[in-house]
This record gives C-alpha cells, sequence and structure tokens, in this order.
C-alpha cells in the first residue's frame, strides 16, 4: 500500500547542532531506500540499520550490546555511508530491503519498524612517505554491531576500499577484512590491537599476487581482553606503492578520504531533490 510513497522526517539537531532529517523511498517494487539531508556539510560518516521491536535483554557476556528495546535476532545488515562528496548535504542508499526481507523481519513482532541510526565516533588516521600505516580506532567497540562496521573510505593506487568487521553467525567470533572492487589493490599487513595492546591477531603481507586474507578474532579472546567500553585499534600496512589521493599539510601523513571518486557519483530522485547514492558494495 506505500509503493511510490517518499516518507520523511522530522528536522533534529545532529551532535554539532545542524540540522537533519531522513527520508525513507518505497518505489513500485516495494524496495526501500534510505536517505539523509545534513544541513551543514559536511556530512559526518554514519551507519545504520533496521529493526524489529524487541525487549529483550542482551545476555551479560554478549559480544555485542544492542540498545534497549532491541533484539540481536531481529536486526537487518548495517549499512554504512563510509565515503560522501565533501560539498554534498544529501545522501543515501538507495536498495536497503527488500519485501522478503522486511516481512521476514517482521515476522511474529507487532509490525513496528525501527531505524537505528547513529553518527560513528570511530577515527582513521594514517602517515607515511613509502609504505603507508593507516590506524583505525573504535571506541566502545562492543557496543557497535558488527553486521559489518565498516570504516571510512580510503584510496591507494586511485583504488577505493574500506576495512570491515563482521560478526560470523554461527559461532559468534569476528573477522576483519580489507573490502574492494578492484583487484588492483597493493600489498598490505593487519594487526588489530586491545585497549590494554594485547594483540588479538594479525596477518602478514602475503605472497605477491595473493590478496590479503581476513583476520579471525575468537569470541572468547575478545570477551576476555576487550571491555564493553575498551577501544579496539585496527592497524594497516599498505606497503611502497600505494599513492593516496589525499596528503595532509605536516610531514608528509595521509588520512582517510571521505570523498576519493574521480568519476561523478550516482544520484537518485527523492522528491524534488537529488541525493548522492553511497554504494555499500563499492
Amino acid at each position: 500500500q506505500y509503493a511510490n510513497t517518499v516518507l520523511d522526517g522530522e528536522n533534529v539537531p545532529s551532535f554539532s547542532d545542524v540540522e537533519f532529517h531522513f527520508h525513507m523511498t518505497i518505489n513500485q517494487k516495494k524496495e526501500l531506500g534510505f536517505y539523509l539531508h545534513y544541513k551543514g556539510p559536511p556530512i559526518p560518516k554514519y551507519s545504520y540499520y533496521f529493526a524489529a521491536k524487541d525487549n529483550t535483554p542482551a545476555p551479560l557476556d554478549a559480544s555485542w550490546y544492542p540498545p534497549a528495546g532491541i533484539s540481536s535476532t531481529k536486526i537487518s545488515r548495517q549499512f554504512t555511508a563510509h565515503t560522501i562528496p565533501e560539498d554534498t548535504e544529501r545522501c543515501g542508499h538507495w536498495n536497503v530491503f527488500n519485501p522478503e526481507q522486511l516481512e521476514s523481519l517482521l515476522e511474529g513482532t507487532d509490525g513496528t519498524l525501527m531505524v537505528v541510526f547513529q553518527f560513528d565516533e570511530d577515527k582513521m588516521t594514517g602517515e607515511g612517505n613509502g609504505d603507508l600505516k593507516f590506524r583505525w580506532t573504535i571506541p566502545n567497540f562492543r557496543h557497535h554491531l558488527c553486521s559489518p562496521f565498516t570504516s571510512r573510505g580510503i584510496t591507494a593506487n586511485n583504488q577505493l576500499f574500506v576495512i570491515r568487521i563482521d560478526r560470523k553467525a554461527n559461532d559468534g567470533d569476528y573477522f576483519a577484512f580489507v573490502f574492494s572492487r578492484s583487484q588492483n589493490l597493493p600489498p598490505m599487513a593487519m594487526k588489530i590491537v586491545a585497549q590494554s595492546g594485547a594483540v588479538l591477531g594479525s596477518v602478514d603481507k602475503p605472497e605477491e599476487g595473493q590478496a590479503l586474507p581476513p583476520l579471525m578474532i575468537k569470541r572468547d579472546d575478545l570477551l576476555r581482553l576487550v571491555s564493553p567500553i575498551d577501544t579496539l585499534v585496527v592497524e594497516l600496512i599498505v606497503f611502497k606503492g600505494a599513492n593516496p589521493l589525499e596528503q595532509l599539510n605536516n610531514g608528509g601523513k595521509f588520512e582517510s578520504v571521505m570523498s576519493p571518486a574521480r568519476e561523478a557519483p550516482k544520484t537518485a530522485q527523492v522528491g524534488s531533490q537529488q541525493y548522492v547514492v553511497v554504494q555499500d558494495d563499492l
């Protein structure tokens, strides 16, 4: 009954007192799109997921602590606006749910759909003139949904990639990996470090021509070494030959970029406005 509909949310202030609001679109195929209008660009990195209302509390030994009223079994995958042109104030994802996925999520509930949205507090920094060293810092890691949790976009050799941490459904273990559609990424190595300095895992530079394998983190190690309020750090080395698009003005340091694309971004019509489309699959 809501096909070809645009739902418009109320304006609310962000953490920096910039007003923003949401749009949800439902096309003829009843596929959902979700968009943000942020009235003071640049738009901060943000993530969100969909959830059915459920007051089941999280277990005391949970590796992820959902917000109140959210069940870990009645949620969608998480979407992240990881790469946004700096001068835009409108962006979003154009197909986040099809009718079958929505029906499955709401089955057995009162039919209330919630959008759990956050401006992400993680940071990505980097430095180097030869080998490039990136450091992705995630405060309060166990309060983040890893389904997946995605870093800001990074470019090397003119190719866009992100780091993602995902959680395995069967045993609750985690794995971190570099994600890109490009086949021309430079060689890399990765390490994950707890706030205490303990190393949870690492993967070395693979043989020439091989991709960096996922880095596995055992759930038991995470519970033992990372408290609910601890910071987790992912260290990524991009070996010599990388050429980031963005260079800072202090000592040749580099950082991740939010707008690395050289070609014009894709857009979608939402009401009377054009919105930049964030492609979660890059």
